[in-house]
């Protein structure tokens, strides 16, 4: 994470010298910071960042972010919030396949059976033809408890 921290703080730098820190490159930068935060589990600096990429975004633009928001309440365990911010994501594109993968998650997590087999289903289809190695389909293919092809 230090790697990751130094390079954020270099592009952070770049986009200063650039006079770009009050442009929408903003957005990419905070949503970029917020995954490497989430990753890392500091999630209240990660949601604080989704926040400031908000602040960069305009409705078409904030789905990426609400998504995010959505994959860092599901890791804390906060369902309802998940699916706001899932919802939320959805409202631009309601096939956006990103926001609905998550939604399967938050789905899968919760216990719905029914609901993770229903969006992971349209999913599937969507993916029928995708190459075996695409790891977002591989991944849905392991919370439907099905193999992923070889």
């Amino acid at each position: 994470f230090d790697d990751a921290r130094g390079t954020i703080e270099r592009i952070r730098h770049e986009l200063e010298v650039r006079n770009l820190s009050r442009s929408p490159a903003m957005l990419s930068f905070h949503l970029m910071r917020a995954y490497m935060l989430a990753e890392e589990k500091t999630t209240d600096e990660a949601l604080a960042a989704c926040d400031s990429a908000l602040e960069y975004s305009v409705p078409l633009t904030r789905p990426p972010v609400y998504r995010q928001m959505a994959e860092i309440q599901l890791a804390r365990g906060s369902f309802e919030n998940a699916l706001d911010a899932c919802e939320e994501a959805l409202s631009v594109n309601p096939n956006s396949p990103d926001a609905l993968l998550t939604l399967t998650k938050i789905y899968h997590r919760k216990g719905d059976a029914s609901m993770t087999v229903e969006i992971g289903s349209r999913l599937l289809a969507l993916w029928s033809g995708a190459d075996p190695d695409f790891a977002d389909r591989n991944e849905l293919l392991r919370i439907l408890g099905k193999k992923p092809a070889m």
